[in-house]
């Protein structure tokens, strides 16, 4: 009785440690269940996306908002599991890893090569990439790419959203590359603050440390 006690003690334990390691795709994460469908009229700007895009973007819903013990590029790296791999082949992938550089510059460099990285307007599904984000780098005149994230909706005057992992949480962030100093404009946020500053300097927007679109959706 007692070994069978100590044995599901271990069991628990591996349980709790292995933390975001195990999905249950069947867990409902979108209590609003706000499903995108190819026959609505009103999902904007899908219509013409195939059915791996639709996926995707019914996956940002599930997710945002939610914690998941990943960073960025490991929420970029989920999304691409639980997406047939839409985004990127691993093992392509990590030949582009340079060193003393993170995952996010990989993936920057796998889309540089393939001439998949543009400052024109995107589509939702693209990858979006930013520079200098952390506390090590924001200071910086060499720009390393270092966060990253996916765009959920493109609007006609050029705000986009994306959702990316900031401390643990899956955020929905905004950038607007035709206000780019404009943290909100009548109460609407056109430039989310992406790093800290203490002085909310325009510097720390989006905007400003916008690094390109990883061409995904075309």
């Amino acid at each position: 009785m007692m070994k069978n006690s100590i044995l599901l003690s271990c069991l628990l334990c591996l349980v709790f440690m292995s933390g975001c390691a195990f999905i249950d795709k069947n867990r409902n994460l979108n209590p609003k269940n706000e499903i995108y469908d190819l026959n609505d009229s009103n999902s904007t700007n899908l219509i013409s996306y195939n059915k791996d895009v639709l996926n995707l973007l019914n996956t940002i819903d599930k997710y945002k908002n939610k914690k998941t013990r990943v960073d960025c590029s490991g929420l970029v790296d989920l999304f691409n599991r639980l997406n047939n791999n839409i985004f990127y082949e691993n093992q392509e992938m990590y030949r582009h890893v340079q060193k003393n550089r993170g995952k996010s510059q990989a993936i920057y460099n796998l889309y540089s090569s393939n001439n998949k990285i543009t400052n024109k307007k995107p589509m939702a599904g693209d990858l979006i990439f930013f520079n200098n984000t952390t506390k090590a780098t924001k200071n910086k005149k060499t720009k390393i790419i270092t966060h990253i994230g996916i765009v959920q909706d493109v609007e006609d005057d050029g705000r986009v959203s994306f959702i990316h992992n900031i401390r643990g949480i899956n955020k929905i962030g905004y950038v607007n590359l035709n206000k780019k100093n404009t943290f909100k404009d009548n109460l609407v946020v056109q430039n989310s603050y992406i790093i800290r500053c203490k002085s909310n300097k325009t510097s720390c927007l989006t905007s400003n440390r916008f690094a390109g679109f990883g061409v995904v959706v075309r």
